[in-house]
């Protein structure tokens, strides 16, 4: 799942400027089919513009919530970190709210958020990069909030994205970022098991600022590897099981030309990682089949979708076992859903729309009925939306 969201800048003036929603009104949720499957649109208040989103069980019933970072409207007050919790039903009421980082008077806006344990706790905890050059974890406390903060300055410049994984098989979770240090470029650091990391090692130089890093066992080694999103194309960095990431160093990209979000999972049905990705500015994503030795075959499969695809999940949604992908279309407003005809093949987009400039998915069984809904971080507002899924059973009208 993609964690950041583009710079402001490349949003245009209309995020800037979107006039807010009026908060806490009463909702009505309008029901939409999409062809396999309809969705009850759920909308959800905040106190501030939505902007990244991760799906976690914040307060340990079974049934998943959501972590926020949210940042207002005009980017010059402090972003802020919301605990969301379900309410079963749909609907999520903001429990616990801080500034991210609490010390800090003015930081324009936070770049990143993923989640790991950790400390060990048995508690999803969130990390954070931001323009104060540094980095900051949040502690969950398995009661609905994340109030123990913890900062770390690993970074010599500005803190763009960042991936937790266990690299060196350990049982610990382990980090990796993009800094602007230097020109730019990807470290990586050890966890320590209380939330704070050490040891940090060069992996690339990366001088690109909208650098996404995810993670995942690409050549079936058993240790994690390294995909690198860029304005230039993909890059993969195979790691050694159970030390850290080998360095791309001279590494040309799998695949050229500028991606965002980009989800590491296996829609070929060949039991091998595959990449899903978005092209922005072609409005389409595309496949590279993964082979199962850390290459990929090209090109890849394309498939349209709305106006500028920054971010994508990858799920199950009609319950034919074959992944489909939900698509947040930025200057669409809308959400694009493909389903998975066959194996690495999606069908025709069905676009929802949504609300202005969505900017983080989440995907999860949120009202605990058995299906997967996605949620929808609108930035151009104070809302949340659920796609709140209700499958059609086979037959059906």
């Amino acid at each position: 799942m993609s964690r950041r969201p583009p710079p402001p800048a490349a949003l245009g003036v209309a995020l800037l400027t979107a006039a807010l929603a009026p908060g806490f009104m009463e909702r009505t949720s309008p029901v939409v089919p999409a062809g396999a499957t309809t969705f009850t649109l759920v909308t959800s208040p905040v106190s501030q513009n939505p902007r990244l989103l991760e799906a976690s069980d914040l307060d340990a019933d079974g049934v998943p919530d959501l972590i926020l970072l949210g940042a207002s409207a005009d980017l010059f007050t402090q972003p802020r970190l919301h605990a969301l919790l379900s309410d079963g039903d749909g609907g999520f009421t903001e429990n616990w709210s801080r500034p991210q980082p609490p010390e800090h008077e003015l930081v324009f806006f936070s770049q990143s958020l993923a989640v790991a344990d950790l400390d060990l706790d048995g508690f999803d905890d969130a990390a954070t990069g931001f323009t104060a050059l540094e980095f900051g974890m949040r502690m969950g406390d398995g009661q609905g909030a994340l109030p123990t903060f913890q900062q770390e300055a690993l970074v010599g410049g500005y803190a763009g994205d960042i991936g937790l994984g266990d690299y060196d098989l350990d049982g610990i979770p382990d980090v990796a970022h993009w800094t602007d240090d230097i020109g730019g470029y990807v470290d990586w650091a050890h966890g320590l098991g209380d939330g704070l990391f050490g040891g940090g090692v060069f992996i690339s130089a990366v001088y690109d600022r909208d650098t996404l890093i995810e993670q995942a066992d690409l050549d079936g080694d058993g240790g994690l590897d390294m995909v690198l999103t860029t304005e230039q194309g993909i890059s993969v960095s195979l790691g050694d099981p159970g030390s850290t990431p080998v360095s791309l160093g001279g590494t040309p990209e799998i695949w050229d030309g500028a991606t965002r979000g980009l989800v590491i999972a296996d829609v070929a049905g060949n039991d091998a990682p595959d990449l899903v990705f978005t092209r922005p500015f072609e409005d389409r994503i595309g496949v590279l089949t993964g082979n199962g030795d850390g290459t990929f075959v090209t090109p890849p499969r394309w498939f349209a979708v709305g106006d500028q695809p920054n971010l994508i999940v990858v799920t199950e949604l009609d319950g034919d076992g074959i992944p489909d992908a939900v698509v947040g279309n930025t200057l669409g407003s809308s959400v694009s859903v493909l389903y998975g005809a066959s194996p690495g093949i999606f069908s025709g987009q069905v676009e929802i729309a949504v609300g202005p400039a969505p900017l983080g998915l989440a995907a999860a069984d949120f009202d605990d009925d058995g299906d997967t809904d996605v949620a929808v971080a609108l930035s151009g507002s104070t809302d949340i939306m659920l796609l709140r899924n209700q499958l059609v059973p086979d037959g059906a009208d």
